[in-house]
């Protein structure tokens, strides 16, 4: 049964290929269905970046997301030469650490002067072989740049999400 008295109120309907779209019995009104999972995901990236909580970086922990503040999920066990504070997680028995505020993001990087020129390559979609023989640096360097570029990249987002709250439009 269809319409204002119908059980179901909404009627799964196609919009055009591998796009799932449902439709309100009611008004007949079309809206995209989103996965769940998705929107959960973007979710906590937002609040990740958002409202920095270290957590287990495991993402299939069970104390992936929880913070090291929480009561009984993690061991801390010391500091790390650079004065970070070091956990071990319960749930995966995994360590990590916590980067201490106000840390200089390039202070390890031995070659910090190839970042502008190896970014320039990635974003002109240069194939990482050739980066790598361009810039003159390894593969595990260039892959720890671009892990660092997508750090950067992040606490720039969440800067600016940070102030989106107190943006007038």
């Amino acid at each position: 049964m269809r319409g204002p008295g119908s059980s179901n109120p909404y009627t799964v309907v196609a919009s055009g290929k591998k796009s799932p779209a449902a439709r309100c019995n009611a008004c007949n009104e079309s809206f995209t269905l989103k996965s769940n999972a998705g929107v959960a995901e973007e979710t906590w990236r937002i609040l990740a970046e958002t409202y920095p909580q270290p957590a287990c970086p495991d993402s299939l922990c069970s104390n992936h997301r929880v913070p090291v503040d929480s009561k009984g999920a993690y061991h801390a066990v010391g500091k790390t030469a650079l004065g970070s504070a070091r956990y071990r997680c319960k749930a995966c028995g995994g360590g990590f650490s916590v980067k201490p505020a106000g840390l200089n993001p390039i202070r390890n990087q031995r070659q910090s002067d190839k970042n502008r020129s190896i970014l320039s390559m990635l974003t002109n979609k240069m194939p990482l072989r050739r980066i790598c023989e361009a810039a003159d640096v390894s593969p595990r360097v260039l892959y720890e740049r671009i892990d660092f570029f997508h750090e950067q990249a992040l606490a720039f987002l969440a800067d600016r999400e940070r102030n989106l709250a107190s943006t007038d439009f």
